[in-house]
């Protein structure tokens, strides 16, 4: 297991913000998981779980211990005599995708874009926009998790899937493995999917900017639309995506934290919902 202090989570978030773990931990084994979540309860501590970072908001200074799951479990094997995928939580989602092409499945296509990894996209219930009611959960059969104690399997039903929601952003339970059943999906049409997707964002987001995707799960549309191109220093509502904020340069969380608060002002003002999608870590 390596520790670090003073680390900066530059890279660790897909917004690219400086941000400073006072301790980080990277666990690169279940022995060492366990160590350190044994040591976190013995001392009553507070910690967060670092998966790529593609939907976390982080202050400049992280006092809070973080875990960061990069190097945990980079599992990946195809069951076929069950149908079954076997996807660890370290793993890349597009590793994942283009697993599944060479081994002639695929549903998954429209998460190639995203900045995760299986564990996070677990975690979130990674999927398109609400009215698409397409994510990863689909797919989904059991998920294997670290408990404090040791590692437990629960089927898909308990596992409280739905809009970007899972009972896995409960303190408590660090996904490991997710297990799939995916569709028959010949290679080509898999990578043409892979392409198709890769070609939208290059048109309708900014994948050239670091962002932060996409920022309230629900909010008022008139509202959000508004905030297009809205920017304060480097950080910005995207011009092309709506409710997306980037990092024109050298965004500073302060920045951030105003655009996200000037919609929350604004949809309490008018009596409307502003639910975070991201989390803000303190």
């Amino acid at each position: 297991m390596t520790e670090l202090t003073d680390f900066n989570l530059i890279k660790h978030n897909s917004l690219r913000l400086h941000s400073i773990a006072k301790q980080l931990y990277i666990p690169e084994s279940y022995d060492d998981l366990a160590t350190l979540m044994k040591s976190f309860s013995n001392g009553k501590k507070r910690f967060y779980i670092l998966s790529s970072g593609s939907n976390v908001l982080l202050k400049p200074i992280i006092k809070t211990p973080v875990i960061y799951m990069g190097r945990l479990d980079t599992t990946l094997e195809y069951i076929r005599e069950t149908n079954t995928v076997v996807a660890g939580c370290s793993v890349k989602i597009q590793t994942l995708i283009n697993f599944l092409a060479e081994n002639n499945l695929g549903g998954i296509e429209y998460l190639f874009s995203l900045p995760a990894l299986t564990g996070g996209c677990v975690c979130m219930n990674a999927g398109r926009a609400r009215e698409h009611n397409l994510s990863i959960s689909d797919y989904i059969t059991s998920v294997e998790y670290f408990d404090g104690e040791g590692l437990k399997k629960i089927e898909k039903n308990k596992c409280g899937f739905s809009y970007r929601t899972s009972v896995f952003q409960e303190p408590g339970k660090i996904i490991t493995k997710a297990f799939f059943t995916f569709p028959y999906q010949e290679k080509e049409i898999t990578k043409k999917k892979i392409k198709e997707r890769v070609d939208f964002v290059k048109v309708y987001q900014e994948p050239q900017k670091p962002s932060l995707g996409t920022i309230f799960s629900a909010v008022d549309k008139r509202i959000i639309r508004k905030m297009k191109g809205l920017r304060i220093g480097d950080a910005a509502y995207s011009k092309k995506t709506q409710n997306w904020i980037s990092n024109l340069g050298n965004a500073k969380y302060s920045q951030v934290i105003t655009l996200i608060n000037i919609v929350k002002l604004i949809s309490f003002v008018m009596r409307k919902k502003a639910k975070l999608e991201i989390k803000i870590w303190s």
